[in-house]
């Protein structure tokens, strides 16, 4: 989403008009609303609308509503009508970047992108360009990618670990003992620097009901997966 609001062709139409709308902690519309004016240097407002509405339409101007999964499945109607409502300026464009494959409904969304596995090249392009230092001929390279999943984020916080060392055996002796352990970064952990705190992110997701749950410890316990038609077996009555 940070790459595409800084394509030269995005920039080239809205200029500064771009914002970028951190949601990972906001919990319903109102708050939406709120990071919506912070991003775009508006101070706080008991009627957000009117300053808000003013300011996007006079020219092209992008939101990047990072996370909308967090404010939308807690309260979706009244957060599907902000949305609505801001797609409604003619001016306004929005993209959204969120965990799950069901959208909010409102909106009518004109371009929907699913975002899988890194491909074994492109997660080694992703780790060397992190770790420049480690050589791509190693012979553990595909062990280290098929560990990893092709998961951008535990590339990520993988490569940042063996950055330095010129050699993935270090790294990986580190991971053959703390597994997703070593994937963290700084002191502070986020979901940006953590790979747990990212899974627990969608775990705590008000979808995630006890079956959601009993699914998921089940899936894994199975590396290959599970055939989706034989679901009835895997969670009988569910």
């Amino acid at each position: 989403a940070l790459e595409a609001a800084h394509h030269p062709g995005v920039v080239g139409l809205f200029k500064e008009r771009r914002a970028f709308v951190p949601l990972d902690k906001v919990l319903d519309d109102q708050s939406l609303l709120a990071a919506i004016r912070s991003a775009i240097s508006l101070p706080p407002s008991p009627d957000p609308w009117p300053g808000l509405e003013s300011l996007l339409q006079p020219a092209p101007a992008l939101l990047v509503l990072d996370s909308l999964e967090v404010p939308w499945e807690r309260a979706e109607r009244a957060v599907e009508d902000v949305l609505k409502r801001l797609a409604a300026i003619p001016s306004v464009l929005l993209l959204a970047s969120m965990r799950g494959g069901q959208p909010p409904v409102k909106p009518s969304w004109k371009l929907r992108l699913e975002i899988g596995a890194l491909t074994p090249l492109h997660a080694q392009e992703l780790l060397l360009d992190i770790a420049g230092d480690i050589d791509p001929r190693s012979p553990l390279m595909p062990t280290v990618l098929d560990a990893l999943g092709g998961v951008p984020l535990a590339i990520e916080l993988f490569a940042a670990q063996a950055a330095g060392l010129g050699d993935l055996g270090l790294a990986w002796r580190q991971w053959a003992k703390k597994r997703a352990g070593m994937l963290s970064r700084g002191a502070h952990a986020d979901r940006l620097s953590s790979l747990a705190v990212s899974l627990n992110a969608s775990l705590d997701s008000p979808r995630m009901n006890d079956t959601a749950r009993r699914l998921y410890a089940a899936l894994g316990r199975l590396p290959d997966g599970w055939e989706f038609d034989a679901t009835d077996q895997l969670l009988p009555g569910d």
